[in-house]
């Protein structure tokens, strides 16, 4: 769900309106429909995330009522009734079991990556591999491709080198630079980096709008549990 903005959710209602000729304030239709994702992986290009905050907070009295005129353009509109879509979601169930990590100590690594936790830890333990130099006589050749971060988002590898000195151009860093990349393999012993990087790269906090999103989708699965508590009682 990181890579599915408001509109493209918002489109996926429309659909379902057209295929059930229900009436449009039904969300989804009364068809069950389940998402699943991370959102503290990728947002979607060129999209508001789900847990986008569309009314932002006014910060500056002498620009509020440019602010105000904002909010109410045609578009503004259009993102608030999309976030109110997302809002129905009314049954929420937190996977906590790691389908791809099997190295446990680098399933620890990522999950303090995931909210800035790290210390100079993995540093040291990254820099126990010293660089030695090699002489070969022959080179055995190997299937390789490199792609940008946000391609690799989903994907698993035997091996993976990585980069995580991040471009100064960018307008702003997001937990998903370093979380992504170094989650797509199993075993820390298969992560490589291009070069040494400051802590700060892995200790990119998440966004307020992030963490206030799981702190919602958290309660949600807590009542869950409550109305389920009978099934997951045989298990």
């Amino acid at each position: 769900m990181s890579v599915v903005g408001l509109h493209m959710l918002s489109q996926l209602q429309t659909l379902l309106m057209i295929a059930k000729h229900t009436d449009a304030s039904v969300p989804f239709r009364n068809i069950n429909v389940m998402f699943s994702g991370d959102f503290l992986q990728f947002a979607p290009v060129r999209n508001m995330a789900l847990y986008s905050d569309v009314i932002p907070p006014i910060t500056d009295t002498n620009d509020s009522k440019k602010q105000i005129k904002d909010k109410n353009t045609q578009r503004q509109i259009q993102y608030r009734v999309e976030r109110a879509l997302w809002t129905h979601v009314n049954t929420v169930i937190t996977l906590t079991r790691q389908m791809r990590v099997e190295d446990p100590d680098f399933l620890a690594i990522q999950n303090h990556i995931h909210f800035a936790r790290l210390s100079n830890t993995f540093l040291k333990l990254k820099r126990k591999k010293s660089i030695i130099p090699v002489k070969r006589v022959q080179l055995r050749f190997v299937s390789v491709f490199a792609f940008a971060t946000h391609q690799c988002q989903g994907k698993t590898f035997d091996r993976i080198l990585i980069d995580l000195i991040f471009s100064p151009e960018r307008r702003r860093n997001e937990v998903a630079l370093p979380y992504v990349p170094i989650s797509r393999c199993k075993w820390l012993v298969d992560l490589v980096f291009l070069r040494d990087f400051p802590l700060l790269s892995i200790q990119i906090k998440p966004t307020q709008e992030q963490l206030s999103e799981l702190v919602r989708l958290n309660t949600i699965n807590d009542i869950t549990k409550d109305l389920f508590i009978d099934y997951n009682s045989q298990f």
